[in-house]
């Protein structure tokens, strides 16, 4: 810990820096798989486990009224929008 608040900052951008560096092909943007970028949610749709939650949770949301304002991800479509993506896609 430093007790300059300045260089605790840089301390923390630097770490999250190097930890996105682990996690090659992970972006903002979506996943990068061989220099192509696909949303996030094309990929959570396409896998098995991922959709059978993404369905529950959705479906939840919805129930509940919050749906429009819970988004997947980080700029990603909000929750409606992802179960009518599951429904077109089944």
């Amino acid at each position: 810990m430093y007790k300059d608040k300045v260089k605790q900052r840089e301390a923390t951008l630097e770490r999250v820096r190097r930890y996105r560096e682990k996690q090659k092909g992970v972006t903002t943007e979506g996943v990068t798989e061989k220099g192509v970028t696909y949303p996030a949610i094309l990929l959570a749709l396409c896998d098995p486990k991922k959709r059978a939650m993404l369905e529950f949770i959705s479906s939840d949301l919805i129930k509940k009224g919050i749906g429009a304002n819970t988004w997947y991800g980080i700029g990603g479509p909000d929750m409606e929008v992802v179960a009518e993506l599951l429904e077109v896609t089944r």
